[in-house]
């Protein structure tokens, strides 16, 4: 057999088990890959239908994926701020196609395993080959070398962290998949030899990362910064060493064609948002954007995760029961807060920097680890929820445009985990050496040491079984699909959620419903987003009837001033009081209700019964123009009598709050003519609005 057939044969085992692996550790999904996805039902639906939006937008309609009015109708809404996982869905149209949008949608989030640890794989190879340089009697066999490169590659892919998010239905920061491509091209940019094709690849693959996850993106031009300042600090403070290396001059001209290639790959997604935040200013992020909230707890690197199926439990009941810190700040390690590395890989990694310590590389990724270790942390420390008041450089990135727009700090831990990954590679390699040299002549004692190292890595970062959400939707929205008249569709309760806060009904529902849509697919009033302008919330506020909806369905749960102030009319609706208790509210409502669904075309309305009060039901039974047609469960659908559109429409922005796009200020008191007051006084912020 050739070197170079046993090399590929190789490559296809290490792919095979990265693979097997992807199915065990997110067990139970195998056998549900036809109906289910893992995720808590919040984010899972919207991310699924991230993959549906992608085709639906490009291949059925061939649409531009970023604007569009399918939700937050009828004002529409940039997906170009929103976690779109543009290249996500592109990989998953052929299975769409072949297969359905479910098992699609797992089949992508399982490769995002098998590509991301075998990149980890490459690249610890490459670094494992530095230190394997010279020739000679002590050079550990390839074995060695691909079976401790395999030992990082499952600490990059199957962390804990990664299958936390995985958990949490976040399937687009569980794309770190090309990550570690990026950077093992970024290296061989600075190689001696290096050719254009380096710079040209680690280009391609930042791009790639940026349409999985755009913030992924924006951690590797970190990671290329730390890359370049250290090569040229050792160019700048030591004599050239041998081999000839990469002239300063000819590393930072690669650098410079990595940067061309990534700006014309994001041009689209760029082109996209800067009209907005031209016309609506900076809004990536709010205040600290909750920065501290969803920053790494130190203790909990010491600790495995609450998913843990062993001493899970045990982490949640010490959790809960942790004694109350200053200011009522609470251990939180629920939302990807907590990052295990293990004492396992952490031993490893710490070996590794001892068997690399006469190579600079080694220095680089310990380095890298290091900072990206703080960055973690987020602005200032905290120790089992108790805020040391100690900050972190995660401040600086909080000032910066774009970097500011994460307010995850403990996402930085995809980037830590690629700094350990290869000295984990290292560190096992020496060990392996050490068992090979022990039985040269067989192969049985390096394979089973290694095995016996990856159930270590592999048993602390345990996150099963994977909580998993039922993606099956309601028959009644087939029957919406068959209706050819057309039309929006209104599921009530009402929702409207960003990366910062919720409008309307605080529930997965409204996270549902917009996944519902890729059954029915009719544009819906609700939606998910990740960053909008400040009005994308407020038209629907101000909007009659849909105002009143959205504050109805929150009625027997709202804040108790609400309840009280509604209390009239929640009482008359529940007698039959047709007057509805003086309630201005709903009088208006119920006034304008029918005008309101003709203006929006909304020709179904669906309510969800079990996740609203039984007022909003007699509400839009009595006042509405509906009529039942079918009721699956606590699912109602209504179909909507729409009154004959006039020939003519009168545009009065001032008085009509739905022909209000952006630009507009909100309604002040009135304009004083000197005789009597004209009306509200309107006033438009922009000279097009």
């Amino acid at each position: 057999m050739t070197a170079h057939r046993a090399g590929w044969q190789r490559h296809l085992v290490v792919l095979l088990l990265y693979g097997l692996l992807s199915l065990a550790l997110t067990l139970p999904l195998a056998p549900h890959l036809a109906t289910h996805v893992p995720g808590d039902g919040i984010d899972d639906p919207a991310l699924a239908w991230n993959l549906w939006w992608i085709k639906a937008s490009l291949v059925d309609h061939q649409l531009n994926p970023f604007p569009t009015s399918w939700m937050f109708y009828p004002l529409g809404i940039n997906l170009a701020f929103y976690t779109l996982t543009v290249l996500n869905g592109l990989l998953s149209i052929p299975l769409q196609l072949a297969l359905d949008l479910v098992p699609a949608a797992n089949l992508v989030l399982l490769s995002s395993y098998v590509l991301g640890a075998y990149g980890a794989y490459l690249l610890s190879l490459q670094v494992l080959a530095a230190w394997t340089r010279t020739p000679g009697p002590s050079r550990p066999p390839a074995l060695v070398q691909h079976s401790a490169a395999f030992l990082a590659g499952l600490v990059f892919a199957f962390s804990s962290s990664k299958l936390f998010y995985a958990a949490l239905g976040q399937a687009n920061i569980a794309s770190s998949q090309w990550i570690p491509f990026a950077a093992l091209y970024v290296l061989r940019s600075g190689r001696p030899g290096a050719r254009l094709r380096e710079p040209l690849l680690a280009g391609l693959f930042v791009v790639l990362q940026a349409y999985a996850e755009l913030t992924y993106a924006s951690f590797l031009v970190v990671f290329i910064v730390l890359y370049a300042a250290f090569w040229l600090f050792l160019r700048l403070a030591r004599p050239a060493p041998t081999p000839r290396p990469l002239p300063p001059a000819r590393l930072l001209a690669h650098l410079a064609v990595l940067a061309v290639v990534v700006a014309i790959g994001l041009a689209p997604i760029m082109a996209n948002m800067l009209p907005d935040m031209r016309a609506e200013g900076d809004f990536l992020v709010e205040g600290g954007g909750f920065a501290d909230l969803f920053s790494a707890d130190l203790a909990g690197y010491w600790l495995p995760t609450q998913l843990h199926p062993l001493w899970g439990d045990a982490i949640a009941a010490a959790v809960a029961n942790s004694p109350p810190q200053p200011g009522a700040a609470e251990w939180q390690v629920h939302k990807g807060q907590h990052i295990t590395l293990g004492y396992v890989a952490v031993a490893l990694a710490v070996l590794g920097l001892w068997a690399g310590r006469r190579r600079a590389g080694t220095w680089f990724f310990a380095l890298a680890a290091l900072v990206f270790f703080l960055l973690t942390l987020g602005p200032t420390v905290r120790w089992a929820g108790h805020d040391t008041g100690i900050p972190g450089p995660f401040q600086l990135l909080q000032v910066l445009p774009f970097f500011k727009g994460n307010r995850y700090p403990s996402r930085w831990a995809v980037m830590l985990l690629l700094s350990i990954a290869p000295l984990v590679a290292l560190g096992a390699a020496l060990l392996l050496s050490w068992v090979a040299r022990w039985r040269p002549a067989a192969r049985w004692p390096v394979l089973a040491v290694a095995a016996l190292l990856a159930g270590a890595l592999l048993l602390e970062s345990l996150s099963i079984p994977l909580p998993l959400s039922d993606m099956r939707v309601p028959g009644i929205y087939d029957l919406v699909a068959a209706d050819e008249s057309g039309g929006a569709v209104l599921d009530l309760p009402l929702g409207w959620r960003n990366g910062f806060s919720v409008f309307g009904k605080q529930e997965p529902i409204i996270m549902a419903s917009q996944w519902w849509q890729t059954t029915h697919q009719r544009p819906i009033l609700g939606g998910n987003t990740s960053r909008n302008p400040e009005h994308k919330f407020r038209y629907f506020l101000e909007a009659p009837l849909i105002g009143a909806l959205a504050i109805l369905a929150n009625a027997d749960d709202a804040h108790p001033h609400v309840q009280e102030a509604m209390a009239p009319g929640l009482a008359a609706l529940q007698a039959g009081d047709r007057t509805l208790g003086g309630d201005p509210v709903l009088q208006d409502a119920a006034a304008q209700g029918p005008a309101v669904l003709a203006a929006l075309g909304i020709r179904a309305l669906v309510v969800h019964r079990d996740h609203v009060p039984e007022e909003l039901v007699q509400f839009v039974e009595r006042y509405l123009p509906v009529r039942r047609l079918a009721e699956e469960g606590q699912h109602v659908l209504y179909a909507v009598d729409l009154p004959a559109v006039p020939a003519a429409v009168t545009v009065r922005p001032a008085l009509d709050p739905l022909s209000r796009g952006e630009g507009w200020s909100g309604l002040g008191a009135g304009t004083d003519t000197g005789d009597s007051v004209a009306g509200p006084a309107l006033w438009a912020h922009r000279r097009q609005t």
